[in-house]
């Protein structure tokens, strides 16, 4: 949609893509929903969240052991950074997280802290509610310590299996942390954290 190259580590390549979504084949019945929902741009830019969404309920619900926890803690830190980025710019919660389930536990703590003079990171993000403390004001750093945290949690879920396929499989992950935190500079950090929250950044 933005006109950026392709992830080259996806499955498919540009030409690959056109074919899927013009022949409406090969990726998810909720992608085409998408775009015949959303015709223009602007709308396809506006709303992609919800293609998101859809994805990790989807993961939610099929996924088991180890794909299981990665894709629920992707979406998890990416709901609480949704409600650090919304108290930091004074952005009510509930515009970032319009397409949510608002019943959802973690929706429902995040909306509530809306009129609280500070954002509480939940139970388990501790730790990096102290690192954004450290690095506020710093996009590249804050995107850095966004990228540490994810990687620790990672080592820390497989750390005791270490050959097994979740070994493998969080290794690999482990290693797309490190590549793409080695590509940003101080500008693509500030872009990427803003990003993610809107949900236009895996």
């Amino acid at each position: 949609l933005k006109k950026q190259p392709l992830d080259p580590r996806g499955n498919l390549t540009e030409k690959e893509l056109d074919e899927a979504l013009l022949n409406r084949e090969g990726l998810p019945q909720y992608l085409f929903d998408y775009f015949e929902d959303y015709e223009s741009l602007e709308e396809q830019l506006r709303n992609y969240a919800k293609v998101f969404i859809q994805f990790f309920k989807k993961m939610d619900k099929t996924q088991r052991g180890f794909l299981k926890f990665y894709f629920g803690f992707e979406r998890e830190w990416r709901l609480i950074l949704a409600g650090y980025r919304s108290k930091k710019l004074g952005v009510d919660p509930a515009k970032e997280l319009q397409h949510e389930d608002l019943s959802d536990p973690l929706v429902a703590q995040i909306l509530a802290q809306k009129d609280a003079p500070f954002f509480e990171f939940p139970f388990g993000y501790e730790e990096l509610d102290e690192k954004m403390k450290e690095v506020r004001g710093d996009p590249k750093r804050q995107y850095e310590a966004m990228a540490t945290f994810r990687f620790n949690k990672i080592a820390e879920r497989v750390q005791d299996d270490p050959f097994s396929i979740d070994y493998i499989l969080g290794y690999f992950i482990q290693l797309m942390i490190v590549e793409d935190g080695n590509a940003l500079d101080e500008k693509e950090g500030n872009q990427n954290l803003t990003e993610i929250v809107k949900g236009n950044n895996v």
